[in-house]
């Protein structure tokens, strides 16, 4: 859902902007997650449903006040989305709470689902590792990739994180940037979980794609907290009539940043649009374009406005200083020219007149 330039926010987007104004930033991300479930700012329109830029914005507006927060609260928004659309609520998906999203499939190892003959119908036993699971330490239940001894899958599982069978290791968590995210290791002893959907439903559904697109307007926000440094100097220096001498390359590097930040947005809107146009449609191309050029604004408005800043933000602006550091690493959940590739053999499919303006 687009809106005219200067049309006020959505009510639900302006009550999570003032809500991450107010919350106190020292606060662990896993508990400010918790207050925005707690005050109902986690329902975001689903995508495809009308209202994707709205959801997107949402997004880029955590992302913009912390990316490990955004980070956790795109994993749980996600799975909301998910059981939206494989015909939820599933297994409590509405009870109080933070749900994970844990879909990456690790080379060292799978989580592989066992029968349980004494279960509720629906309920499985699941055994092994799942790597990078975000937020593993404090989220409370989790939508998880596994596969069946047959070799089918990948099938959703969901399951509950505090029980017997499931242990969480941080061995493997060295990060500097996005350490709140925590992006641990999980081990699975005959746990507890309930099927989602069936076998190959996670991937084949038009969500996917959906989400991975979402993931863009996180990018871009942080994008945007970064430009916002900027900016604020060059505000400064000319309210107080000095720096005369760097205020030359500095507003062209902002000039950049600018172009940079207008065209990333004018395409998540495009992208917006589309995928509210065409629900149900293949979307792989239009989140392929979106993630890729929200990761090259990205980095290019992080190179840009060091350089034009220096040293001073990323030693003496806490903010300035996360961001910077949490950024290279979430933005690392592109796959770069793998990606480029995928993009590449879609265009090569797409008409000619997909270019044309």
């Amino acid at each position: 859902m687009n809106r005219p330039p200067g049309s006020p926010s959505p009510p639900a987007l302006e009550a999570l902007r003032r809500a991450l104004i107010d919350s106190e930033p020292a606060t662990p991300a896993p508990e400010r997650l918790e207050r925005l479930i707690a005050a109902g700012l986690d329902r975001l329109p689903v995508p495809g449903g009308g209202a994707t830029l709205q959801r997107w914005q949402s997004l880029a507006a955590v992302a913009a006040s912390d990316l490990s927060l955004a980070k956790l609260y795109e994993g749980h928004t996600d799975a909301l989305a998910i059981f939206d659309e494989l015909g939820g609520p599933i297994d409590g998906a509405d009870a109080p709470g933070s749900w994970a999203v844990w879909a990456a499939e690790a080379p060292q190892g799978r989580a592989l689902i066992e029968p349980d003959n004494d279960a509720r119908q629906g309920q499985v036993r699941l055994s092994g590792a799942k790597g990078w699971c975000s937020g593993a330490a404090g989220v409370k239940r989790a939508l998880l990739t596994a596969w069946h001894a047959d070799g089918r899958g990948p099938q959703l599982v969901s399951v509950e994180v505090m029980q017997p069978g499931v242990r969480v290791s941080a061995a493997s968590w060295h990060a500097v940037g996005m350490v709140e995210s925590a992006s641990l290791d999980v081990v699975f002893d005959r746990a507890r979980v309930r099927l989602v959907g069936e076998p190959g439903d996670y991937l084949r559904r038009p969500g996917f794609w959906h989400g991975g697109a979402g993931v863009a307007a996180c990018w871009y926000g942080a994008g945007v907290a970064i430009a916002e440094a900027l900016r604020r100097a060059l505000e400064r220096e000319a309210n107080a009539a000095a720096g005369t001498v760097h205020q030359g390359f500095r507003r062209a590097a902002l000039g950049r940043v600018d172009v940079s930040l207008r065209a990333a947005a004018a395409l998540l809107r495009e992208g917006a649009n589309w995928i509210d146009a065409n629900p149900r449609a293949d979307a792989s191309a239009v989140a392929l374009r979106t993630r890729l050029c929200a990761e090259q604004t990205a980095t290019a408005v992080l190179a840009e406005v060091g350089r034009a800043l220096g040293a001073t933000p990323f030693c003496r602006d806490a903010r300035f200083a996360r961001a910077a550091a949490d950024l290279p690493v979430f933005i690392r959940q592109s796959h770069a020219e793998r990606d480029l590739a995928a993009l590449g053999e879609r265009a090569v499919q797409a008409e000619a007149t997909a270019w044309w303006l």
